[in-house]
């Protein structure tokens, strides 16, 4: 008898479901294909810029999963499936594993894609890996259009409040780098595009009239707008078509002479142009700033519109054409907040779309 014990046992143990670990999809794997400024770090990719996009295609998982880290804040995101718009993601600070997707046919194939909705200030995220069912494949994602479109700016370019309509989406949640005008520009002429943007900052101070805090020309050369360590390979992205929109935060609580700031405006474009010398560069009046006043007084939005002009002179004497000015109409939100939201933003690049043709000869939707 107690030489059938063994015996049992071994087959007990034969018998007994073995589990089998997920398949599992590091961050910075070929198959995930991610448009936009990140730093990458020991497989980890970490996204602080605004816009970025992520897409996985993958079959035989009937869900998705993402996991990682956020710090500082929280992430938000807009998840879409096969096309299909699925509800927004909010991600809270700590280590996280969110299901994006289930109940997925296990038979088909799968397009994930998500796109990053808020900015630095409101929450950095770290993205370590994608979780899928056991035995999926990973699909080779589909390439990435050949235009390429920067946008450099403020919270404007960024997206911020531009779900704002109504006072129960006040926070976080209402930020939609999507709906920015980048974003319906990239669509529309079906361009790759990455926003260096960040709410609050300008081109020599920031909304409170600062000069101590990060500028954006500082920040365009960061991967991690708040880590000065962090260093971006310009190289790894090499646009056609450069978008400025700064000012907006340089003139709201201080009065700067034209020629100083084209001055350093002319600085900035420099190394923009250095780095992407083939790159038409727009250069645009803030469309929060009123363009005129009925009292007659002229508003501070009309010396940086001259000041936008001197930087374009300072290259036609050059005999350079490469910088366009562009005076925008305004387009600053509701009353429940002054930045443009969603179909105000569609405005702005509506009113972009024809001169991004001429100068670049693009086709639009």
């Amino acid at each position: 008898m107690n030489r059938l014990i063994p015996a049992i046992a071994a087959i007990a143990m034969i018998s007994a479901p073995v589990a089998q670990a997920n398949e599992l999809v590091p961050a910075t794997d070929a198959s995930v294909r991610i448009m936009g400024r990140t730093a990458r770090t020991d497989g980890t990719v970490t996204m602080a810029f605004p816009g970025i996009e992520t897409v996985l295609r993958f079959s035989g998982s009937s869900f998705v999963k993402m996991s990682g880290e956020v710090l500082n804040g929280e992430g938000w995101f807009n998840v879409y499936i096969d096309g299909k718009a699925l509800p927004k993601v909010q991600i809270p600070q700590g280590e996280y594993e969110v299901t994006l997707a289930d109940n997925l046919d296990k038979n088909a194939e799968h397009t994930l894609r998500i796109v990053r909705r808020t900015e630095a200030w409101q929450g950095i995220v770290k993205l370590e890996k994608f979780t899928l069912e056991t035995g999926a494949q990973k699909l080779s994602p589909a390439p990435l259009p050949q235009r390429k479109i920067m946008a450099i700016g403020d919270s404007i370019t960024c997206g911020q409040n531009t779900e704002y309509t109504s006072a129960e989406l006040a926070g976080n949640q209402s930020a939609n780098a999507e709906l920015a005008y980048g974003w319906c520009l990239a669509k529309d002429f079906d361009a790759q595009l990455n926003l260096v943007s960040y709410g609050g900052k300008g081109l020599l101070r920031d909304w409170q009239g600062l000069a101590t805090e990060v500028t954006i020309p500082q920040l365009f050369e960061r991967s991690l707008p708040d880590d000065p360590s962090s260093s971006w390979d310009h190289s790894a992205y090499t646009p056609d078509l450069i978008l400025i929109c700064v000012g907006q935060n340089d003139y709201n609580n201080a009065y700067i002479g034209a020629w100083d700031y084209a001055q350093a405006y002319v600085q900035f474009i420099d190394r923009v142009h250095a780095l992407h010398p083939m790159a038409k560069i727009i250069i645009m009046s803030s469309p929060m700033a009123e363009r005129s006043r009925t009292d007659g007084t002229q508003p501070r939005n009309a010396i940086h519109e001259v000041a936008l002009s001197l930087v374009q002179q300072n290259y036609l004497k050059k005999g350079e054409t490469f910088v366009t000015p562009i005076f925008m109409n305004q387009n600053n939100g509701t009353e429940l907040d002054s930045h443009p939201i969603g179909p105000q933003q569609q405005a702005i690049a509506d009113e972009l779309k024809p001169i991004i043709k001429k100068l670049t000869g693009w086709n639009s939707k």
